[in-house]
């Protein structure tokens, strides 16, 4: 049998990430939970089985692109496959 990879939690370090969290609510339509309180913050997103993990970028904010194209793909390629 081929083995199979059937779950994915990739992590997105962002400069902002109750902006960006906002950002896949309002506009991809992902379930919001913060645990900001944590000892390392972070946003999960949720929506049709998948998680996405925000965490809070630690490098300067030019080096980190929210929401850039390749995530954009990313995610419409893995909606669309539903």
């Amino acid at each position: 049998m081929r083995a199979r990879i059937c779950h994915s939690h990739p992590v997105f370090p962002c400069p902002d990430i109750r902006r960006t969290a906002a950002y896949y609510r309002d506009v991809l339509g992902f379930t919001v939970v913060e645990y900001l309180d944590a000892a390392e913050p972070h946003i999960c997103l949720y929506r049709d089985g998948v998680e996405i993990i925000l965490t809070q970028a630690k490098a300067d904010r030019s080096f980190v692109l929210p929401n850039n194209e390749f995530i954009r793909l990313w995610l419409r390629r893995l909606l669309d496959y539903r």
